[in-house]
Protein backbone atom coordinates (compact mmCIF):
# COMPACT_ATOMS: atom_id res chain seq x y z
CA UNK A 1 0.00 0.00 0.00
CA UNK A 2 2.84 2.56 1.02
CA UNK A 3 4.65 1.30 -2.69
CA UNK A 4 1.60 2.39 -4.67
CA UNK A 5 0.54 5.60 -2.61
CA UNK A 6 4.50 6.64 -3.20
CA UNK A 7 4.31 5.59 -7.13
CA UNK A 8 1.14 7.42 -8.24
CA UNK A 9 0.40 9.90 -5.41
CA UNK A 10 1.59 12.70 -7.32
CA UNK A 11 0.00 12.02 -10.47
CA UNK A 12 -2.55 14.42 -11.29
CA UNK A 13 -5.09 12.34 -12.81
CA UNK A 14 -5.39 10.39 -8.89
CA UNK A 15 -7.86 12.13 -6.94
CA UNK A 16 -7.17 9.78 -4.02
CA UNK A 17 -7.10 6.23 -2.07
CA UNK A 18 -9.55 3.96 -0.61
CA UNK A 19 -7.78 1.78 1.69
CA UNK A 20 -9.61 -1.17 1.42
CA UNK A 21 -13.28 -2.60 -0.37
CA UNK A 22 -16.04 -3.67 1.36
CA UNK A 23 -13.36 -5.56 4.65
CA UNK A 24 -16.24 -4.76 6.71
CA UNK A 25 -17.49 -8.11 8.57
CA UNK A 26 -20.50 -7.56 11.24
CA UNK A 27 -18.43 -9.41 13.51
CA UNK A 28 -14.97 -6.69 13.41
CA UNK A 29 -16.73 -3.24 12.26
CA UNK A 30 -20.94 -3.64 13.37
CA UNK A 31 -21.17 -6.71 15.68
CA UNK A 32 -25.15 -7.15 16.23
CA UNK A 33 -27.11 -9.24 18.15
CA UNK A 34 -30.19 -10.92 15.95
CA UNK A 35 -31.64 -12.08 18.87
CA UNK A 36 -31.62 -8.73 21.41
CA UNK A 37 -32.17 -7.13 17.79
CA UNK A 38 -29.00 -4.04 19.13
CA UNK A 39 -25.30 -3.75 19.20
CA UNK A 40 -23.00 -5.97 21.23
CA UNK A 41 -20.09 -4.13 23.28
CA UNK A 42 -16.95 -3.43 21.57
CA UNK A 43 -14.33 -5.95 21.48
CA UNK A 44 -10.41 -6.65 20.36
CA UNK A 45 -12.17 -7.62 17.55
CA UNK A 46 -13.96 -4.13 16.60
CA UNK A 47 -9.81 -2.51 18.04
CA UNK A 48 -8.59 -3.89 15.50
CA UNK A 49 -10.59 -3.36 12.84
CA UNK A 50 -10.80 0.56 13.67
CA UNK A 51 -6.57 0.58 14.48
CA UNK A 52 -6.17 -1.01 11.50
CA UNK A 53 -8.03 1.22 9.36
CA UNK A 54 -6.05 4.12 10.85
CA UNK A 55 -2.78 2.94 10.88
CA UNK A 56 -3.40 2.19 6.88
CA UNK A 57 -4.84 5.74 6.52
CA UNK A 58 -2.27 7.68 7.75
CA UNK A 59 0.35 5.68 5.86
CA UNK A 60 -1.34 6.45 2.67
CA UNK A 61 -1.45 9.82 4.01
CA UNK A 62 2.69 10.15 4.28
CA UNK A 63 3.22 9.00 1.03
CA UNK A 64 0.81 10.88 -0.45
CA UNK A 65 -0.24 13.75 1.59
CA UNK A 66 -1.86 16.01 -1.39
CA UNK A 67 -4.35 12.95 -1.99
CA UNK A 68 -7.77 12.40 -0.70
CA UNK A 69 -7.73 9.55 1.85
CA UNK A 70 -11.02 7.20 2.58
CA UNK A 71 -12.26 3.13 2.37
CA UNK A 72 -15.36 2.16 0.63
CA UNK A 73 -17.51 0.63 2.94
CA UNK A 74 -21.20 -1.15 2.14
CA UNK A 75 -24.16 0.25 2.64
CA UNK A 76 -24.57 -0.91 6.38
CA UNK A 77 -27.18 1.43 8.40
CA UNK A 78 -25.18 -0.44 11.56
CA UNK A 79 -21.96 1.20 11.05
CA UNK A 80 -21.80 4.55 12.04
CA UNK A 81 -23.82 4.17 14.90
CA UNK A 82 -22.09 1.38 16.59
CA UNK A 83 -18.76 3.41 15.86
CA UNK A 84 -20.93 6.70 17.34
CA UNK A 85 -21.93 4.78 20.20
CA UNK A 86 -19.05 2.82 21.26
CA UNK A 87 -15.05 3.25 22.60
CA UNK A 88 -12.35 1.09 22.14
CA UNK A 89 -12.76 -2.16 24.64
CA UNK A 90 -8.95 -2.28 25.38
CA UNK A 91 -7.28 0.91 24.20
CA UNK A 92 -3.86 0.33 25.58
CA UNK A 93 -3.09 -2.87 23.48
CA UNK A 94 -4.88 -1.38 20.34
CA UNK A 95 -3.17 2.14 20.49
CA UNK A 96 -6.68 4.00 20.29
CA UNK A 97 -7.81 6.45 22.25
CA UNK A 98 -10.00 5.21 25.22
CA UNK A 99 -12.54 8.19 25.48
CA UNK A 100 -13.36 8.91 21.91
CA UNK A 101 -15.26 7.27 19.88
CA UNK A 102 -14.63 4.74 16.85
CA UNK A 103 -16.64 7.07 14.70
CA UNK A 104 -14.75 10.03 15.80
CA UNK A 105 -10.73 8.33 15.90
CA UNK A 106 -11.58 7.10 12.38
CA UNK A 107 -13.11 10.20 10.95
CA UNK A 108 -10.07 12.02 11.89
CA UNK A 109 -7.93 10.18 9.63
CA UNK A 110 -10.12 10.53 7.02
CA UNK A 111 -10.53 12.70 4.00
CA UNK A 112 -14.09 10.87 3.27
CA UNK A 113 -16.40 8.66 3.97
CA UNK A 114 -16.90 6.01 1.27
CA UNK A 115 -20.27 3.83 0.78
CA UNK A 116 -21.52 1.03 -1.83
CA UNK A 117 -25.14 2.11 -2.20
CA UNK A 118 -27.17 0.49 -4.58
CA UNK A 119 -30.75 2.49 -3.03
CA UNK A 120 -33.35 3.50 -5.95
CA UNK A 121 -36.07 4.89 -4.07
CA UNK A 122 -34.27 7.41 -1.79
CA UNK A 123 -30.55 7.95 -0.32
CA UNK A 124 -32.40 8.93 3.55
CA UNK A 125 -30.75 5.68 4.70
CA UNK A 126 -27.20 6.64 3.77
CA UNK A 127 -27.41 10.48 4.01
CA UNK A 128 -30.52 11.28 5.99
CA UNK A 129 -30.63 11.69 10.00
CA UNK A 130 -32.08 8.81 11.27
CA UNK A 131 -32.04 5.30 10.64
CA UNK A 132 -33.43 2.06 12.12
CA UNK A 133 -30.87 -0.46 12.25
CA UNK A 134 -32.45 -3.62 13.64
CA UNK A 135 -31.88 -6.70 10.87
CA UNK A 136 -35.58 -6.89 10.33
CA UNK A 137 -36.72 -3.62 10.06
CA UNK A 138 -34.90 -1.10 8.40
CA UNK A 139 -37.08 1.72 8.39
CA UNK A 140 -36.14 5.35 8.28
CA UNK A 141 -37.05 8.87 8.56
CA UNK A 142 -35.87 11.80 8.02
CA UNK A 143 -36.93 13.66 11.38
CA UNK A 144 -37.97 10.89 13.36
CA UNK A 145 -36.74 9.82 16.85
CA UNK A 146 -33.87 7.31 15.95
CA UNK A 147 -34.98 3.55 16.61
CA UNK A 148 -32.15 1.28 17.96
CA UNK A 149 -29.64 4.49 17.98
CA UNK A 150 -29.85 4.47 14.36
CA UNK A 151 -27.87 7.01 12.69
CA UNK A 152 -27.34 7.78 8.63
CA UNK A 153 -24.06 9.93 7.68
CA UNK A 154 -26.07 13.07 8.13
CA UNK A 155 -27.46 13.24 11.60
CA UNK A 156 -26.46 15.91 13.42
CA UNK A 157 -24.95 13.75 16.36
CA UNK A 158 -22.28 13.00 13.97
CA UNK A 159 -21.63 16.64 12.25
CA UNK A 160 -19.00 17.65 14.52
CA UNK A 161 -16.45 15.24 13.26
CA UNK A 162 -17.96 14.22 9.60
CA UNK A 163 -16.13 14.45 6.91
CA UNK A 164 -18.06 14.23 3.05
CA UNK A 165 -19.36 11.07 2.03
CA UNK A 166 -18.41 9.72 -1.53
CA UNK A 167 -20.63 6.94 -2.83
CA UNK A 168 -18.21 5.22 -4.17
CA UNK A 169 -20.39 2.21 -6.17
CA UNK A 170 -23.99 3.37 -7.43
CA UNK A 171 -25.68 1.61 -10.39
CA UNK A 172 -28.23 -0.58 -11.43
CA UNK A 173 -28.68 -3.68 -13.57
CA UNK A 174 -29.84 -2.81 -16.84
CA UNK A 175 -31.86 -6.33 -17.38
CA UNK A 176 -34.66 -8.14 -16.52
CA UNK A 177 -36.19 -11.30 -15.60
CA UNK A 178 -39.54 -12.29 -17.56
CA UNK A 179 -42.85 -12.24 -15.46
CA UNK A 180 -44.12 -15.60 -16.09
CA UNK A 181 -40.97 -17.23 -14.62
CA UNK A 182 -41.29 -14.14 -11.76
CA UNK A 183 -44.93 -15.49 -10.90
CA UNK A 184 -44.12 -19.04 -11.29
CA UNK A 185 -40.87 -18.87 -9.29
CA UNK A 186 -42.51 -16.79 -6.39
CA UNK A 187 -45.14 -18.94 -5.84
CA UNK A 188 -45.43 -20.44 -1.91
CA UNK A 189 -41.83 -19.16 -1.13
CA UNK A 190 -43.36 -16.03 1.54
CA UNK A 191 -43.24 -16.77 4.90
CA UNK A 192 -45.72 -15.40 7.60
CA UNK A 193 -43.86 -12.08 8.08
CA UNK A 194 -43.45 -11.68 4.77
CA UNK A 195 -40.27 -12.57 3.76
CA UNK A 196 -38.59 -14.76 1.17
CA UNK A 197 -37.91 -18.36 2.64
CA UNK A 198 -35.45 -19.44 0.32
CA UNK A 199 -32.00 -20.01 1.42
CA UNK A 200 -28.65 -19.56 -0.08
CA UNK A 201 -28.49 -23.13 -1.34
CA UNK A 202 -31.75 -22.98 -3.21
CA UNK A 203 -32.56 -22.89 -6.55
CA UNK A 204 -34.87 -22.15 -9.26
CA UNK A 205 -35.21 -24.56 -12.77
CA UNK A 206 -31.71 -23.34 -14.54
CA UNK A 207 -32.62 -20.38 -16.30
CA UNK A 208 -32.01 -20.30 -20.50
CA UNK A 209 -30.03 -16.76 -21.88
CA UNK A 210 -33.50 -15.95 -23.43
CA UNK A 211 -34.87 -15.72 -19.98
CA UNK A 212 -32.54 -13.10 -19.29
CA UNK A 213 -33.13 -9.82 -21.36
CA UNK A 214 -32.45 -6.29 -21.77
CA UNK A 215 -35.08 -4.17 -23.51
CA UNK A 216 -35.88 -0.28 -24.03
CA UNK A 217 -38.32 -0.92 -20.61
CA UNK A 218 -35.74 -2.31 -18.95
CA UNK A 219 -32.99 0.43 -19.83
CA UNK A 220 -35.83 3.11 -19.40
CA UNK A 221 -36.18 1.65 -15.59
CA UNK A 222 -32.49 1.64 -14.56
CA UNK A 223 -32.18 5.00 -15.83
CA UNK A 224 -35.19 6.35 -14.22
CA UNK A 225 -33.68 5.25 -10.99
CA UNK A 226 -30.45 6.30 -11.16
CA UNK A 227 -31.91 10.07 -11.85
CA UNK A 228 -34.20 9.47 -8.73
CA UNK A 229 -30.91 9.20 -6.71
CA UNK A 230 -28.35 11.47 -8.39
CA UNK A 231 -30.69 14.06 -8.21
CA UNK A 232 -31.29 13.91 -4.62
CA UNK A 233 -27.61 13.00 -4.05
CA UNK A 234 -26.35 16.30 -5.63
CA UNK A 235 -29.41 18.37 -4.56
CA UNK A 236 -29.94 21.40 -2.20
CA UNK A 237 -31.30 20.67 1.47
CA UNK A 238 -33.27 19.94 2.70
CA UNK A 239 -34.46 17.57 -0.52
CA UNK A 240 -30.84 16.62 -1.49
CA UNK A 241 -27.71 16.27 0.23
CA UNK A 242 -25.24 17.94 -1.56
CA UNK A 243 -23.75 19.81 1.33
CA UNK A 244 -22.47 16.02 2.43
CA UNK A 245 -22.05 13.88 -0.58
CA UNK A 246 -18.93 14.46 -2.60
CA UNK A 247 -19.61 12.55 -5.72
CA UNK A 248 -20.43 9.58 -6.77
CA UNK A 249 -18.68 6.64 -9.10
CA UNK A 250 -21.28 5.36 -11.36
CA UNK A 251 -20.89 1.11 -10.97
CA UNK A 252 -19.83 0.39 -13.91
CA UNK A 253 -17.84 0.64 -17.13
CA UNK A 254 -19.19 -2.22 -18.72
CA UNK A 255 -20.97 -5.23 -18.48
CA UNK A 256 -19.52 -8.34 -16.88
CA UNK A 257 -19.10 -11.94 -18.17
CA UNK A 258 -18.01 -14.00 -14.97
CA UNK A 259 -20.64 -13.44 -12.43
CA UNK A 260 -22.67 -16.14 -13.30
CA UNK A 261 -22.74 -19.80 -14.60
CA UNK A 262 -19.17 -20.08 -17.07
CA UNK A 263 -16.59 -17.47 -15.87
CA UNK A 264 -15.67 -17.30 -19.01
CA UNK A 265 -18.94 -16.78 -21.11
CA UNK A 266 -21.46 -13.89 -20.81
CA UNK A 267 -24.13 -15.62 -19.63
CA UNK A 268 -27.25 -13.45 -20.68
CA UNK A 269 -26.17 -14.76 -24.42
CA UNK A 270 -24.90 -18.20 -23.98
CA UNK A 271 -27.43 -20.03 -22.28
CA UNK A 272 -25.55 -21.66 -19.08
CA UNK A 273 -27.10 -19.84 -16.37
CA UNK A 274 -27.53 -22.07 -13.09
CA UNK A 275 -29.26 -19.69 -11.27
CA UNK A 276 -29.85 -16.26 -10.52
CA UNK A 277 -28.67 -13.84 -8.27
CA UNK A 278 -31.10 -11.49 -6.65
CA UNK A 279 -30.68 -8.59 -3.92
CA UNK A 280 -31.51 -10.56 -0.57
CA UNK A 281 -30.94 -9.89 3.01
CA UNK A 282 -28.61 -6.93 1.28
CA UNK A 283 -26.26 -9.24 -0.35
CA UNK A 284 -25.79 -9.49 -4.33
CA UNK A 285 -24.68 -13.05 -3.77
CA UNK A 286 -27.53 -15.09 -1.95
CA UNK A 287 -30.13 -16.78 -3.99
CA UNK A 288 -33.51 -15.58 -3.50
CA UNK A 289 -37.11 -15.53 -5.39
CA UNK A 290 -36.65 -12.72 -7.67
CA UNK A 291 -39.96 -11.72 -7.44
CA UNK A 292 -39.74 -8.29 -4.27
CA UNK A 293 -42.08 -10.67 -2.61
CA UNK A 294 -42.58 -7.97 0.72
CA UNK A 295 -39.16 -9.36 2.21
CA UNK A 296 -38.62 -8.12 5.61
CA UNK A 297 -34.75 -8.72 4.87
CA UNK A 298 -34.25 -5.85 3.01
CA UNK A 299 -34.30 -7.26 -0.07
CA UNK A 300 -35.73 -6.35 -3.68
CA UNK A 301 -38.62 -5.11 -2.23
CA UNK A 302 -37.45 -3.12 -0.15
CA UNK A 303 -34.73 -1.55 -2.08
CA UNK A 304 -37.45 -1.41 -5.44
CA UNK A 305 -34.68 -2.76 -7.95
CA UNK A 306 -36.07 -0.62 -11.23
CA UNK A 307 -35.89 -4.40 -12.91
CA UNK A 308 -36.66 -6.59 -9.50
CA UNK A 309 -33.52 -8.24 -9.48
CA UNK A 310 -29.79 -7.21 -9.67
CA UNK A 311 -28.28 -9.45 -12.78
CA UNK A 312 -24.90 -8.69 -12.08
CA UNK A 313 -23.93 -8.82 -15.52
CA UNK A 314 -25.49 -6.20 -16.77
CA UNK A 315 -24.67 -3.09 -14.89
CA UNK A 316 -22.14 -1.35 -17.16
CA UNK A 317 -22.67 1.76 -19.13
CA UNK A 318 -21.36 -0.02 -22.29
CA UNK A 319 -22.31 -3.87 -23.13
CA UNK A 320 -20.26 -6.41 -24.38
CA UNK A 321 -19.69 -8.91 -26.82
CA UNK A 322 -17.09 -11.00 -28.62
CA UNK A 323 -15.29 -9.57 -31.46
CA UNK A 324 -13.40 -10.26 -34.94
CA UNK A 325 -16.04 -13.47 -34.80
CA UNK A 326 -15.27 -15.17 -31.92
CA UNK A 327 -17.98 -17.05 -30.25
CA UNK A 328 -19.26 -15.84 -27.20
CA UNK A 329 -18.48 -18.75 -25.28
CA UNK A 330 -14.63 -18.72 -26.11
CA UNK A 331 -12.40 -17.96 -23.52
CA UNK A 332 -10.82 -14.65 -23.67
CA UNK A 333 -7.89 -15.93 -21.13
CA UNK A 334 -6.90 -19.07 -22.43
CA UNK A 335 -3.01 -19.14 -22.19
CA UNK A 336 -1.06 -16.61 -20.61
CA UNK A 337 -2.69 -13.58 -21.89
CA UNK A 338 -5.62 -11.62 -23.15
CA UNK A 339 -7.71 -13.42 -26.39
CA UNK A 340 -7.58 -11.10 -29.51
CA UNK A 341 -8.99 -9.32 -30.96
CA UNK A 342 -10.69 -7.47 -27.53
CA UNK A 343 -14.52 -7.37 -27.02
CA UNK A 344 -16.25 -4.75 -28.53
CA UNK A 345 -18.15 -1.95 -26.40
CA UNK A 346 -20.97 -0.60 -27.32
CA UNK A 347 -22.30 2.61 -24.91
CA UNK A 348 -26.27 2.26 -23.96
CA UNK A 349 -26.34 5.67 -25.65
CA UNK A 350 -29.23 6.84 -23.92
CA UNK A 351 -28.55 5.86 -20.08
CA UNK A 352 -24.72 7.05 -20.70
CA UNK A 353 -26.20 10.63 -21.82
CA UNK A 354 -28.61 10.88 -18.98
CA UNK A 355 -25.91 10.32 -16.59
CA UNK A 356 -23.30 12.55 -18.65
CA UNK A 357 -26.06 14.94 -18.30
CA UNK A 358 -26.48 14.74 -14.04
CA UNK A 359 -22.57 15.33 -13.57
CA UNK A 360 -22.70 17.98 -15.81
CA UNK A 361 -25.55 19.91 -13.70
CA UNK A 362 -24.52 18.75 -10.84
CA UNK A 363 -23.37 22.14 -8.52
CA UNK A 364 -20.37 21.15 -6.64
CA UNK A 365 -18.03 23.38 -5.86
CA UNK A 366 -20.45 25.96 -6.08
CA UNK A 367 -22.17 24.67 -2.92
CA UNK A 368 -19.02 25.89 -1.22
CA UNK A 369 -17.14 22.14 -0.45
CA UNK A 370 -13.62 23.11 0.33
CA UNK A 371 -11.33 22.07 -2.02
CA UNK A 372 -9.77 18.85 -2.50
CA UNK A 373 -6.16 19.79 -0.56
CA UNK A 374 -8.61 22.17 2.93
CA UNK A 375 -7.43 18.99 4.85
CA UNK A 376 -6.64 21.47 7.45
CA UNK A 377 -10.44 22.97 7.90
CA UNK A 378 -12.63 21.88 10.06
CA UNK A 379 -14.95 18.97 9.76
CA UNK A 380 -17.82 20.78 10.31
CA UNK A 381 -17.00 23.13 7.75
CA UNK A 382 -17.09 20.01 5.61
CA UNK A 383 -20.79 19.57 6.84
CA UNK A 384 -22.25 23.24 6.45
Amino acid sequence: MNETASDVGAHPAVLGFTIFNELDSSESSYPFDNTTQDFKPSSNATDYFASQTIQLANLVKSAAPDKLVGWAIRDIPGWPSFAFNHTPHNANASGLNATESYFEQIAAAFDFFGVNSYQSSSLATVLGHHVDVRWRAREWSRDEEPAKNGFAYGASQLAPYIKPVILTEFGFATSGNPSTYVSKWCAGHVGAHGQCELGPSAGPTPLNASDLYSSEETLKNAIKAMETILQEAFGMPPVGYASLCLGVFYFEFADEWWALGQPHEHDPDDGKIDRVRCWHEGKADELCCPCGCNATFGDIATFDFPNRCADQESYGLFSRARAGGRSNSSNNFPHNGPQLPVDALTPKSDLVGKLRGLYTAAPGRRLGLPPVTARSRPAEAWYR
